[in-house]
């Protein structure tokens, strides 16, 4: 699979269209709750949907002429947002391994938990608790190359 170097992070480029890029995080980033407490929770409204658009959105100063707005599958529009279940099926990732697993923007089975990608690889659509501290945040977002 392709990847570009953006920003001390390596991505995955994930799909290529006309002027602009999918890209998905080569490695987890951090480790965050899906959100603080333990609740029922939504993508829209979650602590993590804040810190990536924001405190994580900042450190990719040299790159916000790049990162499109994307509407999610659920409506909302983020400039960095996490994949759907729908989303690492299409792109064939759910067998990647990686230093751990990792949080989908989707729901579980349940509204007080979040789908999610094993480490050794497949979508977990149980998912974890959305307080859970141990879930691996791997970043996507959408790019616009005309200003690379």
């Amino acid at each position: 699979m392709k990847t570009v170097n953006l920003c001390n992070y390596e991505w995955y480029v994930l799909e290529e269209q006309v002027n602009k890029m999918l890209l998905l995080a080569k490695d987890i980033i951090t480790k965050k709750a899906y959100h603080e407490t333990f609740e029922n929770i939504t993508w829209e409204y979650c602590t993590l949907r804040g810190w990536l658009n924001n405190d994580f959105y900042k450190t990719l100063k040299e790159y916000h002429a790049n990162i499109l707005e994307t509407r999610t599958d659920l409506g909302v529009k983020d400039k960095i947002f996490l994949l759907s279940v729908e989303e690492v099926k299409k792109y064939n990732i759910q067998f990647l391994e990686g230093e751990g697993w990792w949080w989908l923007r989707s729901p579980g089975y349940s509204s007080n938990i979040v789908a999610s990608v094993y480490d050794v690889g497949g979508v977990f659509i149980f998912g974890f608790d959305v307080n859970c501290a141990s879930g691996g945040v791997r970043p996507a977002m959408w790019i616009d190359t005309t200003k690379l």
